[in-house]
């Protein structure tokens, strides 16, 4: 007893938590990408060689600046009708405003436990009045002379929080909402690459359709050819059936790319909440292939991995349930409750009125839970249990965004190759196929070398459209695998599109949406904009004890709105929808 009291006094006067602590989780990343020169790993890499290059900035010493559009990846493909696709998925998407009303879930659970830390008070009153009794007979009369009874009561307790339980409640809300935020994030980041997916693909269908009936005049013009040879007795009626069936074959392709097409706009639909025909506002009636970008940053694996949105929402679940472990911890240690009330309670009959309490007294309770059959000890395996579930889950997320890096890297390294062979052969076939159609008019070659050389033509023509489509795509996929175009993360500036979390030195951008300005709604009044800038300003000069912080871009088009009910981080938001 000697030795408890001192510490519960401890505890009381400065607090304690009990429980583990959260450490970030270390895993062994490669130092660069694959598909990369070894002699070139720390400098700008050339992936192919020729008239068409992309490069992959992988540089260790690299100085932390953004590449132009980096944050709008999508401005790099030089397309209208991507970009109006994307401001509209961010303003009706269904899925993002879920994942929004989920964070405000988050905030409001927090917010619930956040106020178990504190005292709380109660007040409770009532009044009864007698109108009437019963007579011997069971008959009722009024009562005279008529009684009243008040009562009322002011509660007031505080369970003292000795050894963290309620603050391990609060830190696990507020990593868990921090990941629910995270959790947008990369929702956000999924659907905006979704539609640069569909969309390529849709064009990549159109381009398809275009080049069948393109081809389906060139077999119309052989099978005209064929049946006026026929008529002057130069050919037989089985080259006229031959190249009509061919005819017939290429105009079978046309219906099948047209339903390809037709299937990229339904789901550009479904993830714009609209409708196929209210699509067309936002679509030009025709445009080519998007071309990706010739250079895209892909960064070092550290970076990425700190940058993309579900590893740190997979860390944050992490902490959360680090903080949950301390809290069923906490359960196996005695709870200190004080309490108080004022209490007044009178009965009046008639004119006289008796007191029967007015009182005011406090207290003071100590439970510890001695046996319960092994069940807090249990609360206690099973929290941790779901702890190595949550790591494994981390690393799981770390494996596979590498892994969806290496993929996007090696379609790019190989696809560009490829496209570079393939450029040639189109043009070599597009010559050869002239030049036999020529030939075949003189009657120098028979119809089965035009037919053979024709459709070689219309093949090498179609991989050459493939190799655009895997390029662009590729590059598509290589921005979202490495966090949606935000890398890489300032070491030692803080610009007002990223937030300073809880952890010290730990920034992490924020979402690509607050660069798109694609509302009125989204846009701040002036005052609150240069509030937002002073408080970055502040916040850099305090982390990094600059003299002087660098002038902050022009961030009109950057709609920022501070959470009042994320005081824990300095967080930014949207307005409300």
């Amino acid at each position: 007893m000697a030795l408890t009291l001192p510490f519960l006094l401890a505890c009381l006067v400065g607090g304690c938590s009990v429980g583990p602590e959260y450490v970030r989780p270390e895993i062994a990343l490669p130092e660069s990408w694959e598909h990369l020169p070894e002699s070139q790993r720390s400098r700008l890499v050339e992936l192919a060689m020729g008239k068409n290059k992309i490069q992959v900035v992988d540089d260790p010493a690299h100085d932390g600046s953004l590449p132009e559009n980096t944050q709008v990846w999508w401005e790099a493909f030089c397309d209208g009708d991507m970009k109006r696709l994307i401001a509209r998925l961010i303003a009706a998407n269904p899925d993002l405003h879920r994942a929004r009303a989920r964070i405000d879930e988050a905030l409001a659970q927090r917010r619930t436990h956040t106020a178990a830390h504190w005292p709380h008070a109660d007040f409770n009153a009532r009044t009864d009045r007698g109108f009437g009794e019963f007579d011997s007979r069971g008959r009722v009369r009024a009562s005279r002379p008529r009684s009243k009874e008040e009562f009322w009561q002011l509660d007031a307790g505080w369970e003292l929080d000795l050894f963290g339980e309620h603050a391990r409640k609060v830190e696990a809300s507020d990593r868990q909402a921090q990941a629910t935020i995270e959790s947008w994030r990369d929702t956000l980041v999924f659907l905006i690459g979704e539609i640069g997916l569909y969309y390529i693909e849709m064009r990549v269908n159109e381009e398809r359709a275009r080049l069948a009936v393109e081809f389906a005049e060139a077999y119309r013009d052989v099978a005209r050819i064929t049946a006026l040879k026929e008529e002057r007795g130069a050919a037989s009626r089985l080259e006229v059936e031959e190249s009509e069936a061919r005819l017939r074959r290429q105009e079978a392709f046309i219906p099948e790319y047209e339903r390809l097409a037709a299937q990229a706009r339904h789901q550009l639909a479904r993830l714009l909440a609209t409708s196929s025909r209210g699509l067309s506002k936002y679509l030009t009636r025709s445009g080519p292939v998007p071309t990706p970008p010739p250079t895209i940053y892909a960064g070092i694996p550290a970076e990425v991995m700190r940058a993309r949105a579900d590893i740190r929402a997979a860390e944050d679940r992490i902490a959360a349930q680090v903080a949950r472990v301390g809290e069923a911890t906490a359960q196996l240690y005695p709870k200190l409750r004080l309490s108080g009330a004022i209490t007044f309670e009178s009965l009046a009959t008639g004119d006289v009125t008796s007191f029967v309490r007015r009182t005011i007294g406090g207290g003071a309770g100590l439970t510890k839970r001695i046996f319960h059959a092994g069940a807090d000890k249990a609360r206690v395996a099973e929290q941790d249990a779901l702890l190595q579930q949550t790591i494994r889950q981390y690393e799981s997320a770390v494996y596979q965004a590498m892994n969806e890096v290496n993929d996007a890297l090696a379609d790019l390294h190989y696809g560009y190759q490829r496209r570079e062979s393939l450029d040639d052969a189109v043009l070599s076939s597009a010559n050869a196929s002239r030049r036999v159609r020529d030939a075949y008019r003189s009657g120098l070659v028979d119809i089965s070398k035009l037919l053979r050389v024709v459709e070689e033509d219309f093949e090498i023509q179609t991989e050459h459209l493939f190799a655009r489509n895997l390029l662009a795509k590729a590059s598509v996929r290589l921005y979202k695998a490495t966090g949606g175009g935000q890398l890489p993360l300032p070491p030692k500036e803080t610009p007002i599109n990223l937030v300073a979390t809880e952890v010290p030195g730990d920034y992490r951008p924020l979402s690509v949406l607050f660069s798109l300005g694609a509302d009125e709604k989204w846009t701040l009044h002036r005052r609150r904009m240069l509030a937002a800038r002073k408080r970055a300003t502040e916040t850099r000069e305090l982390l990094h004890g600059v003299e002087r912080a660098p002038t902050l871009p022009n961030f009109r088009r950057q709609p920022l709105q501070k959470s009042k009910a994320y005081p824990f981080a300095r967080a930014y938001f949207p307005q409300g929808d």
